[in-house]
């Protein structure tokens, strides 16, 4: 009697193996069926189906195939691994089904937005004044396409390939801009143009004040241009000084500050306001200074350009308490390099007939001290942004 139901639960057993395996092998089937006629209909409608429509129509066809397969198996199956169907003692492996022979496109990153037309042409712009101040000589102690001036760890193509590597920043700042983006926003994209100017630069710091000031200036040129801030803004024609105090002011004075920079600490050692309190006031020595320079430059010598910027860039240094030269000079440097800026002007600026040897000799001197008026390099690029779009009759 034992015997004889051994052996009847052992065939019954394999009359359930065999149903089982039966359904299984039914239901791929049936899978396959489906997916191959649901490929051969995508494939005769794909010339008049968009991209977007057939990779959701791919979806739709796996998530059938699993409902299809899940209604074939209980609970516990995993039709994927060719998981256990059973739990105790009678557990059997089931078949696992194949792969599907729609593959799906692999998961790309969303890349970062085309810029727009208009941010593209403002970035071409500060890239061009950018090179444009490396290709004004004699500028008392800074880098140009002559000499390093008082550096030696940078030379012109330094500048250059760093002026190209913050071109797409410059074209997303502006985009920014003309959706009326916040200054952390600004200060996120202008911290990522400082890692791309140091991977270029091999960690040389060549236009971080540049990224901070031309960065703003591109920023509100964006804004500027942006059609909802023409049809809603009183203030349109506005200069972009004015645009970047109005909007971002107060969040330029209250962010967060470099407690270790030389810009940082000199300015708390001398009480000079630096970059930062430029920008929040709109820009002012860029307007007040470094844009009637440029057309000072140009009515002294026509037809010069060179001569223009060099009028600019020694009447900024005049005026402005350059944290670079208190950096590097202390007070005394300071002193000296704006008593040289003012005497060079006082004799005839570039309206002199020897005005390129006396910029040299006064370059020479700068050397000699180490002295290097970054902030005023600076400020000459801004100058000449401002200058082209802010509706300057010529361009220096």
């Amino acid at each position: 009697m034992k015997r004889g139901a051994c052996a009847a639960a052992k065939a019954s057993r394999r009359d359930m193996m065999r149903r089982d395996l039966a359904r299984a092998l039914d239901g791929a089937r049936e899978a396959d069926t489906l997916l191959s006629a649901s490929s051969a209909s995508s494939a005769s409608s794909a010339s008049s189906a968009s991209s977007a429509s057939s990779a959701s129509s791919a979806s739709s066809i796996v998530a059938v195939s699993d409902v299809l397969v899940s209604s074939r198996f209980s609970t516990g199956q995993n039709v994927a691994g060719g998981s256990e169907a059973r739990t105790g003692p009678e557990r059997r492996r089931l078949p696992t089904l194949g792969p599907h022979r729609l593959a799906l496109p692999t998961p790309t990153p969303t890349p970062t937005p085309t810029p727009t037309p208009t941010a593209v042409a403002i970035a071409a712009e500060a890239t061009r004044c950018l090179r444009v101040e490396i290709d004004t000589w004699p500028k008392p102690g800074l880098v140009s396409h002559v000499d390093a001036g008082s550096h030696d760890d940078m030379t012109a193509d330094t500048f250059y390939r760093s002026a190209a590597a913050l071109a797409p920043f410059f074209a997303e700042l502006a985009d920014a801009g003309a959706h009326d983006a916040d200054m952390p926003r600004l200060r996120k994209i202008g911290l990522r143009a400082e890692r791309a100017m140091l991977a270029a630069t091999g960690g040389v710091n060549t236009h971080r004040g540049a990224i901070f000031g031309l960065g703003l200036l591109c920023a509100a040129a964006g804004l500027r241009a942006s059609p909802q801030h023409a049809r809603c803004t009183p203030s349109a024609g506005a200069t972009l000084g004015a645009l970047v105090a109005a909007r971002w002011g107060d969040e330029i004075l209250g962010g967060p500050r470099l407690a270790d920079s030389h810009g940082e600490r000199a300015g708390r050692r001398y009480g000079a306001g630096g970059a930062r309190a430029e920008a929040a006031g709109g820009f002012p020595r860029v307007y007040a200074v470094g844009v009637p320079a440029l057309r000072d430059g140009a009515r002294r010598a026509p037809h010069d350009a060179e001569a223009a910027r060099v009028q600019a860039c020694f009447a900024l240094i005049a005026v402005l308490d350059d944290t670079n030269l208190l950096h590097r000079g202390g007070r005394d440097g300071l002193d000296f390099a704006q008593r040289a800026a003012r005497e060079f002007l006082a004799t005839g600026g570039v309206g002199a007939l020897d005005w390129r040897a006396r910029a040299a000799a006064a370059h020479r001197a700068f050397v000699a001290r180490r002295l290097s008026p970054g902030g005023a390099a600076d400020l000459l690029a801004m100058s000449l942004f401002v200058a082209a779009l802010d509706g300057a009759k010529e361009r220096p």
